[in-house]
This record gives C-alpha cells, sequence and structure tokens, in this order.
C-alpha cells in the first residue's frame, strides 16, 4: 500500500496528541499484548489517559520514521459519541474515522489495507453515565461485544485497549492491565524546577501516592508554585487548585464562594445526567440549577464563564459543559454533598458507581460527618 495515507494519519494523531514524552511500563505492556481486547484500569487521575496517548504517539512516532510503515495507532475519546446507549459496531467505526481530524479518507484507506491498526478507546467510564446503575455490568459486556464485531474485518491487524476505572466491573474474558505508578525517574522528568525537584524526596517520602500518579503530580506542582508547602491529601490538593485558579479570575472572597457553590450545582447536575457525559447541553444544565436553587440564570452563567477562565470547565465546547477533568467535577460534587448530606438519603449514592468518587472524596474531606 502507497504508505502516504498512513504517514499521513500517524502525523496527525501525533501532531494532535504530545503527551510528555515517558517510558512507561503500562505502554510497553500494552503495546506487547496479542489480545485482541484488553483493558487498562486505575483510580482517577493514576494515567489511564496519559498511557493510551503516549502509545499512540510511540507507535505514530515510529510510522514516520520508518521507511516502509505498516503499523498506526488512533486514540478515540469515546465519551465525545452522540448515542446515549450502546454504540454499534458501524457507530464505533464512524467515530474511530472521525477521530483523526482532517484525514477521515486517509484513515478509512488505512483500514481498508493491509496495515496494523491499535485502537486506544478511553473515557468508557464518562460514557456509562448515561446507564442505569445497575446495568452497567451487562452495558460493559455489550460494548466490548461491539468493539469485537468493529475489529473483525481487521482480523488479527485490528487490536484494542480500553481505560477504565479501576471501579468498573470489566467482563472477566478481558484481560485488564493496571496502570502503573510512576517511577522516581518519570516523577523527575515530569517535576520541571529545580527546587521541586528537591521537594520530591519529601513528598515521596511523605506522599508516595501523590507522587506516583500523574494528575496529583502536577496539581502538587502548581500548588507549590504558590506556596513553600503543598497539601498532600487528593481533596486539599484539588480544593487549593480550585481556590487559587479562581482567586485569579475571581479576586473577592465573596464572589468565589458563591462561584463554587453553584460549581457543586452544576457538578451534582452533571453526576447526575442520564446523557453522554462530554455533549450535556449547557443550557439544560444551568435550567436545572436554576429550578433547584435560589441562583438567577445569570449568576449561574456568570458562574460558568468564570469556571473556563479559570480552566476548570473546558472552553471549547459553548454549547455542552464538562470539566476539565474528571476529578474537578468528583470535587465539586463532593462539596455538594458534603454541602446537602443532612437532607439526603445517603444509600443511593453509595451504590452508585457514578458517585463512588465523589463520595469518598466527601467521607475525606469530613471524616466526623
Amino acid at each position: 500500500m502507497n504508505p502516504t495515507p498512513l504517514r499521513t494519519v500517524a502525523a496527525e494523531v501525533h501532531r494532535t496528541l504530545r503527551p510528555p514524552s515517558l517510558s512507561l511500563p503500562s505502554v510497553r505492556l500494552l503495546d506487547r499484548t496479542s489480545e485482541q481486547v484488553v483493558a487498562v484500569t486505575g483510580p482517577a487521575g493514576a494515567g489511564k489517559t496519559t498511557t493510551l496517548q503516549t502509545l499512540a504517539a510511540r507507535i505514530c512516532e515510529d510510522a514516520l520514521n520508518h521507511r516502509a510503515p505498516n503499523r498506526i495507532a488512533v486514540y478515540v475519546d469515546l465519551a465525545t459519541m452522540a448515542p446515549a446507549g450502546i454504540p454499534t459496531a458501524d457507530q464505533i467505526r464512524e467515530h474511530v474515522l472521525d477521530a483523526v481530524a482532517g484525514a477521515r479518507a486517509k484513515l478509512e484507506t488505512v483500514l481498508g489495507g493491509e496495515t496494523s491498526c491499535l485502537f486506544l478507546f478511553d473515557s468508557i467510564d464518562e460514557m456509562s453515565v448515561a446507564w442505569p446503575p445497575g446495568h452497567v455490568v451487562g452495558n460493559l459486556r455489550r460494548l466490548v461485544e461491539e468493539i469485537r464485531r468493529f475489529l473483525s474485518p481487521g482480523g488479527p491487524r485490528f487490536r484494542a485497549v480500553i481505560a477504565v476505572r479501576d471501579t468498573f466491573p470489566m467482563p472477566p474474558e478481558v484481560p485488564a492491565t493496571a496502570v502503573a505508578p510512576l517511577s522516581y525517574r518519570q516523577q523527575r522528568r515530569l517535576v520541571t524546577t529545580l527546587a521541586h525537584r528537591r521537594a520530591l524526596r519529601h513528598l515521596r517520602a511523605g506522599a508516595p501516592d501523590v507522587a506516583a500518579r500523574p494528575l496529583s503530580l502536577r496539581l502538587w506542582q502548581e500548588n507549590m508554585d504558590r506556596r513553600p508547602v503543598a497539601p498532600v491529601e487528593m481533596y486539599d490538593l484539588l480544593g487549593t487548585t480550585v481556590a487559587a485558579r479562581l482567586g485569579s479570575v475571581v479576586p473577592v472572597p465573596r464572589t468565589s464562594r458563591k462561584v463554587q457553590a453553584i460549581a457543586a450545582e452544576v457538578a451534582a447536575v452533571l453526576t447526575r445526567w442520564q446523557g453522554p457525559a462530554i455533549r450535556t447541553p449547557r443550557a439544560d444544565v444551568m435550567a436545572i440549577v436554576c429550578r433547584s436553587t435560589s441562583f438567577t440564570e445569570k449568576e449561574v452563567a456568570d458562574t460558568v464563564r468564570c469556571l473556563e477562565n479559570a480552566n476548570l470547565v473546558v472552553a471549547a465546547r459553548p454549547r455542552s459543559i464538562s470539566f476539565a477533568h474528571r476529578s474537578f467535577r468528583d470535587f465539586f460534587a463532593a462539596r455538594w454533598l458534603a454541602t446537602n448530606h443532612p437532607g439526603l438519603e445517603l444509600s443511593p449514592y453509595l451504590t452508585d458507581l457514578r458517585w463512588r468518587d465523589a463520595m469518598l472524596l466527601a467521607l475525606r474531606a469530613s471524616p466526623g460527618r
């Protein structure tokens, strides 16, 4: 096959992702597996997305540097799919073709040739927001079956890796690999200043879990830029990060508290939302918040703009709303639980996977209650 379409796709994937240059054990392991479908699992912020994007970028970089490339990788964000239910194999194929911006025709040519393709499916837990809690296990199995149907035309040339949180009950027939914690060398590559590298040894000794995850390590650095000592509990790290980011765009403390209160209501709506997580209509979310609280439409709209300016909400989606990372949504949902728990029946929240991480954060924030 003419390598031009393959190189075009590889160049676009590599240009779009640009993950940190890390030698991750999970990447090497996933790259070598011969399984048709394998899962990579881990808690929030453990580096599942980083692992998938690093693997995709590495394979595409090899394709660009090889004289006769015959392998490609495509990173696919399932949370941006329109269907609220389980997508069919045909719908998955259409979404994969749209995953590489501006190269749909080239990718279709690649898939129809003899090239080996690795598809890296992310955000299944975001897609599952639309699933009733009691149907998660069955829906996961159906989704894996549809992914296998999508892969079947390529035979052994097509393989898939799917990323899910470690709380999700994956079908037993799908092998799972946990995201490996960051090594000391990897942590030093992510820590950018000499002062932070000196403090890293103390962080590794006092809070190894924070140092071992890409997200918490980035938040720790962000906090260290502002103060000599940063929190080491995830809830506190998220809280100080939120307060500092909002403080840069909302200088009045009382206004900042109102913004955080409205953000908690937004997070609660998004956590309960029965629809695709990243395509949640902004107008609908704002209307629900206004109906269930005393906040006005203008106050809610101003809050969303503040969250965008503070890089807590994705600003590139003006008609929908989603937090920049699931952990920020869980943080604000935890604030909502901590504020409203006296009037709540907590049993449904304890058994609903959508609320699990927010509930854990809320318990850590107020263990006495």
